[in-house]
């Protein structure tokens, strides 16, 4: 028996699949950037990524698979995963909100807030942080 899809802007996002009696389980956080792989429980793949584009690679037996991630908004949605089989697209799922859902939640306006002030904060400060340590050295 295998679990739902789901989504959270704090747990992140899972997306579900199955072939020849295999559970593999992708799993993604908008916040983070973090992407987890699991296969039958067991992590085959992890990273960091926080680009709307993202592929991780993998191995059972002698199949070579890869999972993908597109996101048009992470905000929005939606959030497009396909299983790919020996480079083949195999499996594909989709995560779309629900608007009317997303308009009248006042924790769904608290967490896209708080993601938005970190993505400024992320990009606001790199470049001054690395503009820092130049002029250190100097």
């Amino acid at each position: 028996m295998t679990q739902n899809d789901s989504f959270s802007i704090t747990k992140g996002c899972f997306f579900i699949f199955e072939d020849n009696g295999n559970q593999i389980k992708a799993w993604f956080s908008a916040l983070s950037g973090k992407e987890t792989i699991f296969v039958n429980n067991v992590i085959v793949s992890t990273g960091k990524n926080y680009s709307r584009n993202s592929v991780s690679k993998f191995r059972i037996k002698n199949d070579n698979y890869s999972i993908s991630l597109i996101v048009k908004s992470f905000i929005k949605g939606p959030f497009v995963c396909t299983l790919s089989k020996n480079e083949k697209p195999f499996k594909r799922k989709s995560l779309i909100f629900n608007n009317s859902i997303r308009k009248n939640n006042k924790k769904y306006f608290f967490y896209s807030t708080i993601l938005y002030i970190v993505i400024g904060i992320i990009l606001g400060a790199c470049p001054r942080i690395e503009g820092f340590k130049n002029n250190r050295l100097h």
